[in-house]
């Protein structure tokens, strides 16, 4: 596959298949991941593979932190504001996938279940977290995603579905208790990882990209 396929080729999928990933595949896809661009090539990514038994606990541990409605901490403070054209992308991306599978505005659990489900990496059978040292500065995060594109890039290729999820890190306690994380580390983001579930309707959605003449500008 070249790399304008996937490109191309690259969504967030939603719907993952039970079936385990390779190690040796995994390996790979990291270690072309590895060959990403970095500030002054300081490579400062810290990577966590995460599978088996170790996955499933991270999922009960979000579980039961989503279930007894806990606040979400994460390492790196969410976005509370936007621009007027971001947050009209933003509200649309949800309001057009619900439309997709029919959860209605109205329809709580349903909508629930799907935030659940995002907890659950949507049922993929591999983590991968990228972590940072906090001595770093807020440059660093360009890195990781470099880092974080390739890995996606790299696993469509490699015929895998990837979500890159800022749900996986919400509980970064859950993370550091089964993964040992220090402190001394922020738990950047998460991206779920496996095989495709091609029969899952949502996995048909694609989010929309702006025309570039409204992004782009040239200079001549």
């Amino acid at each position: 596959m070249n790399i304008e396929t996937a490109i191309l080729e690259r969504r967030s999928i939603r719907a993952f298949r039970n079936d385990p990933v390779p190690q040796e595949l995994v390996n790979r896809i990291i270690e072309l991941s590895l060959r990403s661009p970095s500030w002054g090539n300081t490579q400062p990514w810290e990577v966590l593979v995460v599978m088996g038994e170790k996955v499933h606990e991270l999922k009960e541990g979000f579980r039961s932190k989503f279930e007894r409605d806990e606040p979400p901490n994460p390492d790196i403070p969410l976005p509370t504001d936007w621009p007027a054209d971001c947050l009209n992308r933003y509200k649309s991306l949800g309001r057009d996938l619900f439309r997709k599978i029919g959860i209605r505005r109205e329809d709580r659990e349903s909508r629930r279940n799907y935030y659940l489900s995002m907890f659950q990496g949507f049922g993929a059978p591999v983590f991968i977290y990228v972590c940072l040292d906090r001595k770093l500065s807020q440059w660093a995060l360009l890195d990781v995603g470099l880092f974080v594109q390739t890995v996606c890039l790299a696993a469509t290729s490699a015929k895998l579905g990837t979500c890159i999820l800022t749900h996986l890190v919400l509980y970064p306690d859950v993370i550091r208790k089964h993964l040992e994380v220090p402190n001394t580390k922020l738990i950047v983001i998460g991206i779920a990882l496996g095989y495709t579930d091609k029969s899952a309707l949502i996995n048909t959605f694609r989010s929309p990209r702006v025309d570039m003449a409204e992004i782009v500008k040239w200079f001549k």
